[in-house]
């Protein structure tokens, strides 16, 4: 993967261990990044006209995934796993959208627990 553009809507932080990883096996001269763009259908159209990689949550690509227009590769790595906080104030209870938030989360993660 690391010798194919990279494509993103975020830059990466240099912390992250997958631009770790990538930045120890490309290039050096070769821009980590090859493309910056937050619209997704932009980015849609550059994978479809290139041999470029995004890093995306599926759902942006349900339709073209279902249709064959694109691909999902099934790669693991460690560095590909979130984490999912949720900070609040001690003594203090939850607003309603902090909690349909937090339950729309749930349903989620739960749904993807096999």
């Amino acid at each position: 993967m690391a010798s194919y553009p990279l494509i993103g809507p975020t830059l990466l932080s240099p912390a992250n261990p997958l631009l770790a990883t990538i930045l120890e096996t490309r290039d050096k001269n070769q821009p980590t990044l090859s493309v910056l763009c937050s619209d997704y259908p932009t980015l849609k159209a550059i994978l479809l006209r290139s041999d470029a990689w995004l890093l995306a949550p599926a759902l942006y690509f349900n339709e073209e995934l279902a249709t064959g227009e694109r691909c999902k590769l099934d790669i693991q790595h460690p560095a590909l796993l979130i984490e999912l906080s949720v900070l609040e104030l001690n003594g203090r209870s939850r607003s309603p959208a902090a909690q349909a938030f937090i339950d729309i989360c749930q349903k989620y993660l739960d749904a993807l627990i096999i």
